[in-house]
């Protein structure tokens, strides 16, 4: 037990740089390197939403790293584009990030627009890779309304 404290001490006192990497829309971060992400998203009828979207940024709001983000699986009943805009982040309070929240910051995102008269289920498969070596299928299921 003496043991797994130290390992928990070190993980809080010396985080990686994994911890950089924001994702909306998700839980902690895994220790594998691949993974497979299921969300759930709603949007109305010919309106675009984000779907899904991330952060590698340094505690000065810059980017750190790299992604590549793909659509895998494009939507049947819509778009869906990624955008290297710069957008708000929404860094937990306490995280060394957090001040970021309040100006655009570097990152990547993925946007779905339905076609205008549909209404349903939708779906559409993104593969995002970095520069620290992981790799996430991220499943969005959307219902559009």
């Amino acid at each position: 037990m003496k043991a797994l404290r130290i390992v928990i001490a070190a993980l809080v006192l010396l985080p990686g740089v994994s911890l950089a990497q924001q994702r909306l829309g998700a839980s902690p971060q895994p220790e594998k390197g691949f993974e497979e992400v299921h969300i759930s998203k709603a949007a109305l009828a010919g309106k675009e939403i984000r779907v899904w979207a991330a952060q590698m940024i340094d505690p000065a709001c810059n980017a750190t790293g790299s992604m590549d983000t793909q659509i895998l699986q494009t939507p049947k009943h819509g778009e869906a584009r990624v955008s290297d805009e710069p957008f708000f982040g929404a860094f937990s309070e306490g995280n060394a990030r957090y001040h970021c929240n309040s100006q655009k910051s570097p990152g990547r995102q993925v946007l779905y627009r339905s076609a205008p008269d549909f209404h349903g289920h939708d779906k559409l498969v993104l593969q995002n890779s970095t520069s620290e070596g992981r790799i996430r299928n991220w499943v969005v299921d959307i219902d559009v309304r």
